[in-house]
């Protein structure tokens, strides 16, 4: 790959699933390739809003989408939880929480048509080892 890919910009991520396995896998590649890639935002089921919450904050993503509108004030209230128990969080703002329909199509743009986003994590995976702007 030229030096010029690899140096330029990082590339942001909406990741789907992300709490799934393929989910947490491409996750762990983005946590260890900050310089690479940064994810923008998380998209899950609603079935492990802990999880997403945690996510969410490690990365200072701006939104997460939950499929269950049901399982939207869970994900809320993980994120404001997260936010109590660390108190150097509290200046950072939380991610805006989607659900439902309102997580497909947005106004404003943070989101729209989330369900047409591909993730390929074969592809992640390979930029991920190629050597970076100082050979490493």
């Amino acid at each position: 790959m030229d030096a010029a890919r690899t140096a330029g910009p990082s590339r942001e991520i909406v990741l789907l699933g992300s709490t799934g396995s393929i989910g947490t896998q491409a996750a762990d590649i983005i946590r260890r390739n900050p310089d690479r890639f940064r994810l923008t935002g998380l998209a899950s089921g609603g079935g492990n809003p802990a999880l997403l919450a945690s996510q969410a904050m490690e990365f200072g993503v701006e939104v997460v989408a939950v499929a269950s509108e049901r399982a939207a004030p869970a994900v809320q209230q993980a994120l404001q939880a997260l936010t109590a128990a660390a108190p150097g969080r509290g200046t950072r703002q939380l991610p805006k929480v989607l659900a439902g329909a309102d997580a497909v199509d947005v106004p404003g743009g943070e989101l729209h048509q989330l369900s047409a986003v591909s993730f390929q994590l074969s592809e992640l995976k390979a930029e991920s080892r190629e050597p970076n702007a100082a050979g490493v």
